[in-house]
């Protein structure tokens, strides 16, 4: 029931966060269209990415690798307790996001911790799902 309640809060984090950005960047008149284009900076450093959108990706992933749990758990490749398991390893990683989110930024370091931490739970659910073990029947 937390997790659910968190990833509403985070979806509605995300929803206000792009709203207000896009009513920021909304022009109060007609601006002029520039003649020439801009030039772009010879080196550009990375910038912490807007904590919208890495929410909003999150929460896709989230939402694929929960249909991913529920299907195993459907088809009986998982046992209550790998269940268990892998909505526990969810929880921690849902976690580490709301901490990175917390600021309103992400920076490149962050977002590359929680992809890892991500894939490794991607790969944990594909060997549960296709180990040998299985629900009683």
């Amino acid at each position: 029931m937390n997790a659910i309640t968190l990833r509403q809060a985070l979806a509605a984090a995300a929803l206000t966060a792009a709203s207000v950005a896009a009513m920021a960047q909304a022009p109060a008149a007609a601006t002029p269209v520039p003649t020439q284009a801009p030039v772009a900076p010879a080196a550009t450093a990375v910038a912490p990415a807007p904590a919208a959108t890495v929410a909003s990706r999150l929460e896709a992933r989230h939402a694929r690798q929960d249909r991913r749990i529920a299907k195993g758990v459907e088809s009986g490749a998982l046992t209550p307790k790998e269940t268990a398991h892998l909505e526990k390893r969810e929880a921690h990683n849902e976690q580490m996001e709301s901490k990175a989110l917390a600021d309103g930024k992400v920076t490149p370091a962050e977002a590359h911790r929680i992809h890892v931490a991500e894939r490794k739970e991607s790969r944990r659910i594909h060997r549960q799902k296709h180990d040998a073990q299985r629900q009683p029947s």
